[in-house]
């Protein structure tokens, strides 16, 4: 009776590891890194809402990192050291993307994942930054900048979902 009590135990952590890890919602702090705390909390909730619902539904996984300096390094070096420590995007697709903002250095860098390359080229990418985000920055509107920037990529990505996991190295 025991060994079979503890055998449907065992069987049923494993159940329910195995199901956290497909059902696995990231939260807040997985999503939005504001060490210089641009956003208010309101702002920060509705941007990881926005976020969020691009994963929930397509799956590419977006986040955005607001820092006071990238303490010596190049604006490139910071975002793709933390690009790489985040891990962003499926495994399958590489579908991450990270924005980066270093408000001391007045600086940003957007990273896209293999996967989304085709979505978010590198001209769209420059363009969301142009058109989307610095209008609001230079108006002191971070979370304005960051939120139109999140709209535009779920866009492209609604209109392209067949690219998703496509990189530009694929034939």
């Amino acid at each position: 009776m025991k060994k079979t009590f503890f055998g449907l135990l065992i069987l049923a952590l494993i159940s329910s590891a195995c199901q956290t890890k497909t059902e696995t919602k990231r939260k807040f702090g997985e999503v939005i890194f504001d060490s210089a705390k641009l956003l208010k909390p309101d702002q920060a909730e509705s941007l990881y809402s926005s976020i969020i619902s691009i994963e929930k539904e397509f799956g590419s996984q977006l986040a955005i990192v607001i820092v006071d300096s990238v303490r010596g390094k190049t604006i490139e070096e910071y975002s793709l050291q933390t690009a790489e420590r985040l891990n962003l995007g499926r495994d399958k697709y590489r579908d991450g993307l990270l924005m980066v903002l270093a408000i001391g250095q007045q600086k940003g860098k957007t990273e896209v994942g293999y996967g989304l390359e085709r979505i978010i080229t590198d001209e769209i990418s420059g363009r969301i930054t142009r058109e989307q985000m610095l209008p609001h920055f230079r108006e002191g509107d971070f979370y304005g900048g960051f939120l139109a920037a999140v709209q535009k990529i779920h866009e492209h990505i609604k209109e392209n979902p067949q690219l998703i996991g496509k990189s530009l190295r694929d034939k």
